[in-house]
């Protein structure tokens, strides 16, 4: 697989989880992701923890700066060490956007391609919270059911669609880095 490439697996997700569950309205905080015009994100529902200085096309497509939100600290017991270890891992040198995202059982994400300054600056990488059987991240011509605490790079820059054919709701981490390439193996 060219456009997808699975990166770690077994990681502990689940304290995520809880807080999560936990704070349930957090999801209705910020809809500007599912509601914008043309938005391929219809279905799903969008924690931010890191993104723009504000929602605006050319702040949150052309400004590669990013800056913690409410949700960073409000999660820093259990996003905060999650993320430590994949950025390790990943020996990250900038990290962009930080959203949790909820696609609604039964819901698609529309193929589309991620554009702008931002998205040729940065990696994108999902970290699997929860996903059942009958999810298919597709981009260009690789498909993958993504399991719950694997992390996965995928080639934003390429067509890229997902849908939920469960009956639960699939809930990812996605964000954004720059990798220091000197101390790190190609993926």
């Amino acid at each position: 697989m060219d456009n997808l490439k699975r990166i770690a697996y077994n990681l502990n997700v689940e304290p995520l989880l809880v807080a999560l569950n936990e704070r349930p309205e957090l999801w209705k905080q910020n809809t500007v992701r599912q509601t914008f015009e043309g938005t391929a994100h219809h279905d799903t529902e969008t924690i931010f923890a890191r993104g723009p200085s504000e929602f605006t096309v050319e702040e949150y497509m052309g400004n590669v700066d990013a800056y913690d939100y409410e949700a960073t600290h409000i999660f820093s017991g259990t996003l905060l060490p999650l993320m430590g270890i994949v950025l390790t891992k990943l020996k990250c040198k900038q990290l962009g956007y930080i959203l949790i995202v909820n696609l609604k059982a039964g819901g698609y994400i529309d193929a589309h391609i991620d554009e702008g300054a931002y998205a040729e600056h940065y990696e994108r990488y999902h970290l699997v919270l929860s996903s059942e059987e009958g999810n298919l991240f597709t981009c260009g011509d690789d498909s993958v059911h993504m399991k719950a605490g694997e992390l996965w790079w995928f080639n934003h820059r390429e067509k890229h669609a997902v849908i939920n054919n469960s009956g639960k709701d699939r809930v990812h981490i996605i964000f954004d880095v720059v990798r220091n390439r000197e101390d790190s193996n190609e993926l």
